[in-house]
């Protein structure tokens, strides 16, 4: 198991570093693609950091989800355990994170009960791995 771990460690490791960039700084997609199946075959769990948007309009009104967020999801393992690392706030960490419709929603705090209840339930179908 040992073994497994160093290998998705160096997996993950590879792909932030040293898969080709765009000119944004951010990997190719075949590189991306092409991670998902090594660490299938090669490792006994897996981390995913997901901190870049959260549906929020989708959660709060009970309205379809976005195709972006639904092609996030598919794509991800669903035969290895997950540990998972959902961010609430912007990469920026002084806001929520945005919507995929660029929003960010109206809040009165980050204590409020009904912020709570779309994060938990964003969390719940990224831990679960709903399928949609």
């Amino acid at each position: 198991m040992r073994n497994k771990l160093y290998i998705l460690l160096y997996s993950l490791i590879a792909l932030l570093t040293s898969c080709n960039k765009e000119e944004d700084n951010t990997p190719i997609q075949e590189d991306v693609n092409n991670t998902y199946p090594f660490i299938e075959n090669n490792a006994d769990l897996y981390t995913e950091q997901m901190d870049n948007k959260i549906p929020w309009d989708a959660w709060i009104n009970d309205v379809t989800l976005p195709i972006e967020f639904i092609n996030e999801i598919v794509k991800r393992i669903y035969n290895k355990p997950l540990l998972l690392a959902v961010s609430l706030l912007n990469t920026d960490r002084n806001d929520l994170a945005e919507d995929f419709n660029e929003v960010i929603p109206k809040y009165p705090n980050l204590n409020n009960i009904a912020t709570a209840n779309v994060y938990f339930k964003h969390i719940a179908i990224k831990q679960n791995r709903i399928y949609i």
